[in-house]
């Protein structure tokens, strides 16, 4: 079970660390564009969704990390009530 809980826990990681390189050269190559062709809506409308992908995944883990730091809170105040009896 703990193996599990590890390779999800890295996995998500992965995909946040993932999405936020995708986003920084994405964004910077948009940028070095955008400096050639300034008229470039759809440059911008990339700029745009790509914003929106990287906040929903940040936002989904940070949503994911705080529910697991939760669920440890209560595991380790019950194990800390059964211990002092």
């Amino acid at each position: 079970m703990k193996a599990k809980k590890t390779w999800l826990w890295e996995f998500s990681k992965r995909i946040v660390v993932s999405v936020t390189i995708i986003f920084i050269a994405v964004f910077l190559f948009s940028c070095i564009l955008l400096c050639f062709y300034p008229d470039s809506t759809a440059l911008q409308s990339v700029i745009d969704n790509i914003s929106d992908v990287f906040k929903v995944t940040v936002v989904s883990y940070a949503l994911k990390a705080g529910f697991e730091n939760v669920t440890k809170i209560r595991k380790y105040d019950k194990e800390d009530d059964a211990w002092n009896g």
